[in-house]
């Protein structure tokens, strides 16, 4: 589970790409930020129907 502390430590190194200031700051990590609803979303969509991404020459102008 997921806790301020080890946000701060960085305890899942690949969710750590940059510092963020927001570190600097007195509050907690996790229950500040509200998450997205496409990460809510992505435990009930099978793998099959997640979109493959995209290169910038595919998007309309």
């Amino acid at each position: 589970m997921r806790r301020d502390e080890s946000f701060r430590n960085k305890g899942q190194e690949k969710h750590h790409i940059n510092d963020t200031p927001f570190c600097l700051l007195p509050i907690d990590m996790i229950y500040t930020f509200s998450v997205d609803y496409m990460h809510r979303l992505k435990k009930y969509i099978p793998n099959i129907f997640s979109r493959k991404p995209r290169g910038l020459d595919e998007l309309d102008g």
